[in-house]
C-alpha cells in the first residue's frame, strides 16, 4: 500500500465528550512536531464522516489506516505517524 501523500491526523470528538479536549491537545502537539495537519471532526455535525471512517466512540484519532480509540499516548501517536507517513 502506498503511503499517504497529504498527511493528516483526524480527531473525532463531540461537545459532551469529557476526554476529547485532551485527545485534541495531544494530537495537535504531536502533529505540529511532525509538520502534519490536524482535522477536528465533530461527530454531531458531521455524522456521515464519522460513520464512513468506522468511528464507534469518541475520542477517536485516525492517522491514515490506523484508528486509535480513546486519548492516545504521545508515543502511540508518534508511532502511527511514522508508520503511515515515513518512507
Amino acid at each position: 500500500m502506498a503511503k499517504s501523500e497529504s498527511p493528516c491526523v483526524q480527531v473525532f470528538s463531540a461537545s459532551d465528550c469529557g476526554r476529547c479536549p485532551e485527545a485534541i491537545e495531544i494530537s495537535r502537539e504531536v502533529a505540529n512536531e511532525h509538520g502534519v495537519e490536524v482535522e477536528i471532526v465533530d461527530i454531531e455535525s458531521d455524522r456521515s464522516k464519522a460513520l464512513s471512517a468506522g468511528v464507534l466512540s469518541v475520542p477517536t484519532v485516525i492517522v491514515g489506516d490506523t484508528q486509535l480509540q480513546g486519548v492516545p499516548t504521545v508515543d502511540r501517536l508518534e508511532q502511527a505517524l511514522e508508520n503511515e507517513f515515513s518512507g
